[in-house]
């Protein structure tokens, strides 16, 4: 059963000022929410959690989250890795609509410019959640206006892979980049902006509830690759269900994310090991318990946002799918 963020800082007062501290490392709230498709996959975006009242809230705009969170409340948020320390902090549960007066929750986000709201545009929902008991902290290495599009090509070639949930339509890196070459240039600046590629991976759990966590991704051999520890729980997530959700860490000074769906499969060839392996550097791959999965695309997804660390900020959207 969930606890409201007050009873969990009372049950864990070091992990949740730890937390809190890491969720605010940039004075406003910031992380990457995980939530469940209406097909069980797992999605990612970024989120600007507010800590106000005991509870954990989020203002959460009319679109995909919203509609997830209305369907499955299951949620993991995942705070942004920080830059001068190996710290993570992420924090599960499950997320209702408030049923409580909300105005607390919306003078706190109007009292920072980056989440304050326009009244012209639809109405935002306030969303309380109620993290399991108990999340995790890891120390470890590593209204709104319409959108528009600005790019995307569904041609060219694509793969079909069957899962345990079915057939979708997958494509590689490469044909990735031949089918949409401006918006897979923007992905892969985004992904390796730091020079090693970073990441939140989202996966499935075996309740089916999301999971997310950082991974390094690599692109080699044409084609897109992580190493995991097949120790953890993404390792376990991805060899029983392979459909993922990958959302590249936030650009240096806002304003572009990057964001891809698909199914990952283990590799097995050593060949192919060893080629990644060498396109890291020695860094990535090298010990047994690190297995190697590669990453093949269903969808991808980059945005731009007009007036990002204004008052309010409209995104503009490069969509692309790998065809039938």
């Amino acid at each position: 059963m969930g606890v409201r963020w007050a009873e969990f800082a009372v049950l864990e007062p070091v992990m949740a000022e730890a937390g809190r501290k890491l969720l605010y490392q940039f004075d406003i709230g910031l992380g990457y929410l995980a939530t469940v498709r209406a097909d069980g996959a797992p999605r990612i975006h970024p989120v600007c959690p507010i800590i106000s009242d005991g509870g954990l809230y989020g203002l959460i705009i009319p679109g995909p989250k919203q509609a997830d969170l209305r369907r499955d409340g299951r949620f993991s948020i995942h705070a942004c890795n920080p830059q001068d320390r190996d710290d993570e902090f992420t924090v599960s549960g499950a997320a209702r609509l408030a049923d409580e007066s909300t105005e607390a929750v919306r003078a706190h986000s109007l009292r920072r410019p980056a989440l304050s709201a326009r009244p012209t545009k639809p109405a935002s929902s306030s969303w309380s959640t109620a993290p399991s008991s108990p999340p995790i902290v890891l120390a470890t290495k590593a209204g709104r206006r319409p959108p528009t599009s600005h790019g995307g090509s569904t041609s060219g070639r694509s793969l079909h892979l069957t899962t345990k949930k079915g057939t979708a339509p997958m494509s590689t890196w490469a044909d990735f980049e031949l089918d949409a070459p401006a918006l897979a240039a923007a992905g892969r600046q985004l992904l390796f902006q730091a020079g090693p590629g970073y990441a939140f991976l989202g996966t499935v759990r075996k309740d089916g509830g999301p999971r997310i966590h950082p991974i390094c991704p690599v692109i080699a051999d044409v084609r897109l690759y992580a190493f995991i520890v097949n120790i953890g729980p993404k390792y376990r997530d991805l060899l029983r269900d392979g459909r993922f959700a990958m959302h590249a860490f936030p650009a240096p000074q806002g304003g572009e994310e990057f964001y891809i769906t698909g199914t990952a499969q283990p590799v097995d060839e050593p060949g192919i090991r060893a080629g990644v392996v060498q396109s890291t550097g020695g860094m990535l791959g090298t010990h047994d318990f690190e297995a190697l999965f590669t990453f093949d695309i269903e969808a991808a997804l980059h945005t731009r946002w007009e007036g990002w660390g204004g008052p309010a900020p409209w995104p503009t959207y490069a969509k692309w799918k790998a065809p039938a």
